[in-house]
């Protein structure tokens, strides 16, 4: 069983997503809370991981990066021609 929703941070352009999934299983990573019994020997476990995504200011400026790593890298290779 998994639970999710959106929630809107200030700025429409800003919107995180929270899942959590409940299991009878530990999770092998992420955050998680348990839930024993105390009766039996069963446990539920409520686990969570997070997903990280960049602004678009950092693609942008990665992408301006590589674009300006492939502009050196045919420059030296013109220049490398043109001399030999």
């Amino acid at each position: 069983m998994a639970m999710g929703w959106n929630l809107t941070l200030g700025n429409e352009r800003y919107t995180a997503t929270v899942d959590f999934v409940l299991n009878h299983t530990a999770p092998t990573s992420g955050f998680y809370l348990v839930h024993r019994d105390p009766d039996s020997e069963y446990s539920i476990y409520l686990s969570s991981e997070l997903t990280i995504v960049p602004e678009p200011g950092t693609l942008l400026l990665m992408g301006c990066g590589l674009a300006g790593l492939a502009l050196f890298g045919r420059r030296q290779n013109w220049t490398d021609k043109k001399n030999s």
